[in-house]
């Protein structure tokens, strides 16, 4: 299952940061989901995706804390 799956991936880290866990999440939510693909599919994938982010100005990395309260600040 994918839990088991997430608990054998986050035990190999030896630990993450509680404000990266989205980000380990994501990364090995998407990891499952395409298992069944070669890693060099795998990296063509994620190339697309990041792509097609940056052709539609995506947003690819979180937002730090001060920046999100920077724009808060300016509504």
């Amino acid at each position: 299952s994918f839990w088991s799956y997430l608990q054998r991936r986050l035990k190999a880290k030896g630990g993450i940061r509680r404000q990266h866990l989205g980000l380990y999440l994501a990364e090995y939510a998407w990891g499952y989901n395409h298992c069944p693909l070669s890693p060099a599919e795998q990296l063509r994938e994620a190339m697309k995706i990041v792509r097609r982010a940056q052709v539609e100005g995506m947003r690819l990395t979180p937002r730090s804390r001060a920046s999100q309260r920077h724009e808060a600040a300016d509504r």
